[in-house]
């Protein structure tokens, strides 16, 4: 903007000093050069209050130097920082020193001027630079059908964790053949770890109620297990980390596991709805493996802990923060 102002100012004069028509007399040069002095004594630059102020030192120098481009950098740079004062007294004092310029004698400057086309120019090639392309309607498109294809994905993942936890195995399966051609390989690991990790201990009960001698006289651990309750733990916004309350919930899970060996848990990670489907499945999976790593400090044995992880596909009429958490479901081993 800067630069135009300067080529507005100055060329015109330059083009009026240097063409002078055949019919010039001398008075005409006299009254001319009357005029020029006028114009000198008006256009006299006041010592700006600004001057010593050293946020100001290269905007001022550059000026000394008749080096508007450099001035119009530091001006650019500077304007968030100014109040509205200070910035029409960098203005003006342009405009003085472009008035100053114009009034001395022409000199024939070792390269050429520039032109007001080439300042337009390169006014137009930034513009075109900082502009945004619009949004075309194919990338409309491909935006609406991405954020359906992760919705039924996040859709068959919630279902077939269903499947897991009722042990219906031949479903899930069924469901995990489809999810491997539609998740990336890593959550695709995941979800068949889920899946082993569940069969292998329904065969373990199994196989233990086949070889359990049924005449021997039943002991007091032999009792029906009345499991507890659930039990929750609550998160921050994008947070992993334990808060000393649910610490303190872990502990008292952690006496219960070491009074009764029959219980086993099953972690259910969940979050709420801000981030993507993806972001929020790796988000819960984290939580569960954070407070599955404070139950294994605490010498409790990772057979008997399970993990599922379902982001945001169960929480969506629950408030934020509730949803942010972990549920500890005690199960019979």
């Amino acid at each position: 903007m800067f630069l135009v102002l300067a080529a507005a100012f100055i060329l015109p004069k330059f083009a009026q000093r240097s063409a002078p028509t055949a019919a010039s007399s001398e008075p005409d040069l006299m009254s001319t050069h009357s005029a020029v002095s006028d114009k000198q004594a008006e256009s006299e630059i006041q010592p700006s209050p600004l001057l010593n102020d050293t946020r100001f030192s290269e905007f001022f120098n550059a000026l000394q130097k008749n080096d508007f481009e450099t001035a119009r950098t530091n001006f650019l740079t500077l304007s968030p920082q100014l109040s509205t004062e200070e910035k029409t007294e960098l203005e003006t004092q342009m405009k003085l020193h472009v008035d100053q310029l114009a009034t001395k004698p022409p000199l024939q400057p070792k390269t050429p001027l520039p032109t007001v086309t080439s300042f337009a120019s390169i006014d137009a090639k930034e513009a075109t630079q900082t502009t945004t392309p619009p949004l075309e309607n194919t990338d409309l498109e491909n935006t609406t059908y991405a954020q359906s294809s992760a919705s039924n994905k996040a859709h068959l993942v919630a279902t077939f964790m269903a499947d897991v936890q009722q042990e219906n195995f031949q479903a899930a399966k069924s469901k995990m053949l489809t999810l491997t051609t539609l998740l990336d390989c890593e959550t695709s690991q995941i979800l068949n770890a889920a899946l082993s990790e569940a069969e292998e201990k329904k065969a373990s009960r199994t196989e233990l109620a086949r070889d359990k001698p049924s005449n021997l006289t039943a002991k007091p651990s032999d009792k029906k297990l009345t499991l507890p309750k659930l039990v929750s733990t609550n998160f921050t916004v994008n947070s992993t980390s334990l808060s000393p309350t649910g610490e303190e919930k872990l502990s008292q899970v952690v006496k219960k596991l070491q009074n009764e060996p029959r219980l086993s848990l099953q972690l259910r990670g969940y979050t709420d709805g801000s981030g993507t489907s993806e972001y929020n499945g790796l988000l819960s999976q984290a939580r569960c493996e954070v407070v599955k790593d404070y139950f294994l400090k605490n010498n409790i044995s990772q057979k008997r802990i399970s993990l599922v992880s379902f982001g945001e596909t169960q929480t969506k009429l629950e408030s934020d923060e509730n949803a942010r958490r972990v549920d500890i479901v005690y199960r019979e081993m």
